[in-house]
């Protein structure tokens, strides 16, 4: 149940809130270990869903639901700008930002090493087409990898997750700035 007059906390949370963000993680986790286009799919129709939800919100209610709506929808939108409005290099078949190596935004950064950890690369010999051990450094190597998860499919699905969680923390944000503009009205 809304209450008329929000906490004026950034850091408190209810437990249905913990309990949910709880679940966000770990979807998250499952979501970039098993990255591909159903994963892909999902998240970018709940990132739609969700941006039209809070726009609609944001236009029609009033009080601090509106507040939060404003706080999400616009922090999704300038992530969603930053995002898309990074620059392609020539020859360049994709934006960098779905490199986890050669990305520039800070969220790019941050999932590289979670990458490593997670990427399997497998060696496939180029004239047999079987599975192959590693190349040894410095040695020849007449082959192809395949990476599991896909690093581009990897990088799609952090930045839809990166999306909606800077949504949510806008709108705590918003909440909180309400909430503040609320109390000192009334003193």
């Amino acid at each position: 149940m809304d209450s008329p007059n929000p906490r004026p906390s950034l850091f408190r949370f209810s437990l249905r809130e913990l309990l949910l963000l709880l679940a966000f993680f770990a979807i998250g986790c499952a979501a970039l270990r098993y990255a591909g286009e159903l994963w892909l799919i999902g998240l970018s129709s709940c990132v739609l869903l969700l941006f039209m939800v809070a726009a609609v919100l944001a236009a029609v209610d009033r009080g601090h639901r509106q507040a939060q709506a404003i706080g999400f929808a616009l922090c999704m939108a300038i992530y969603g700008i930053l995002f898309w409005s990074a620059p392609l290099t020539t020859n360049v078949e994709q934006s960098l930002e779905l490199d986890p190596y050669s990305g520039r935004l800070p969220t790019s950064k941050a999932m590289a090493p979670l990458f490593g950890v997670i990427v399997k690369t497998t060696y496939y010999d180029m004239m047999t087409g079987k599975e192959i051990a590693p190349p040894t450094p410095g040695i020849g190597f007449g082959g192809y990898t395949r990476e599991i998860p896909d690093r581009g499919q990897f990088m799609a699905t952090a930045h839809l997750l990166w999306t909606l969680l800077l949504g949510y923390l806008g709108s705590r944000v918003a909440l909180w700035a309400y909430a503040h503009r609320l109390r000192s009205q009334q003193t």
